[in-house]
């Protein structure tokens, strides 16, 4: 089974980084959903599995996209941080972004806490903020039957 290891608004907290890692346990790869590109360094040498990351609202000189798309074990990801879809009053502009880009599943941050929820096929899929009391991270499990998202507390 596919583990995709799923973080987002780090924030420069290392103790939440770390912890993330012994939370998720083993993964195939990493989602960053952006809010402190700068911790990419530390991330990548915790994990040590490809990181694919995208930049947030906090990461105004950033290389990174602000969006892309990751196709993981015939599955298509929406990955962004979320801000651009004004995702703390709605996931309607999300959701139809990834219905356009006919993704299985949207990856996104910004609200600082998790949230899960299939509509019409489509994944949502926050996994809250590494950063903090009551961090949170996540996982993407890609099994035989779908997609599971998986949060744990990490603080």
């Amino acid at each position: 089974m596919f583990r995709l290891g799923v973080l987002s608004d780090t924030h420069g907290d290392a103790f939440g980084i770390r912890e993330a890692a012994c939370k998720m346990g083993e993964v195939n790869a990493v989602a960053f959903l952006g809010d402190c590109v700068s911790d990419l360094n530390q991330i990548r040498s915790v994990f040590s599995v490809p990181v694919y990351a995208v930049a947030g609202n906090c990461d105004m000189f950033a290389d990174e996209p602000r969006e892309t798309v990751l196709e993981l074990e015939g599955k298509r990801i929406f990955i962004c941080h979320g801000h651009n879809y004004r995702v703390k009053l709605t996931y309607e502009l999300l959701y139809y972004r990834t219905l356009e880009l006919k993704c299985d599943a949207a990856l996104f941050g910004h609200t600082h806490s998790s949230y899960s929820s299939y509509d019409g096929g489509v994944l949502l899929f926050n996994p809250g903020s590494a950063s903090g009391h009551n961090g949170t991270c996540g996982v993407l499990e890609f099994r035989e039957n779908g997609l599971v998202p998986l949060v744990y507390r990490i603080n």
